[in-house]
């Protein structure tokens, strides 16, 4: 399943449990597992994009942390996409949307991203 995103914000979550609704009789109770194969982000603004990617823990005593998958912990650790350019993470992982969510933090004058994810 596709799933598409138009980011003209800063902070966005990408990927979280009401965008993934899996019941079934396979998934256990509070396990909603999701498997992303690849996420494309592609800057469709005038302006140079400044990206991180990373999870966030929804509750208790790492609810502040961040897990990062793109871009670092330091402040100005961000990874640069030029205008027209398309970045592509293709490192399959896997994500419990009932425990963490995915979120995009984009840095730049005017972003304009959008992000497909597979």
């Amino acid at each position: 399943m596709r799933h598409y995103t138009i980011i003209s914000e800063t902070d966005t979550e990408i990927a979280k449990a009401s965008d993934y609704s899996i019941n079934s009789a396979t998934s256990l109770r509070g396990m909603n597992i999701v498997t992303i194969s690849k996420i494309s982000i592609t800057n469709a603004s005038d302006n140079v994009a400044y990206v991180k990617l990373f999870q966030d823990v929804l509750t208790g005593s790492d609810a502040d942390k961040h897990f990062h998958l793109l871009g670092g912990t330091q402040t100005n650790a961000k990874v640069e996409i030029p205008v027209g350019v398309t970045l592509v993470l293709d490192d399959p992982f896997s994500l419990n949307v009932n425990t963490h969510k995915l979120v995009l933090a984009n840095t730049g004058t005017n972003p304009l991203l959008t992000v497909r994810i597979n």
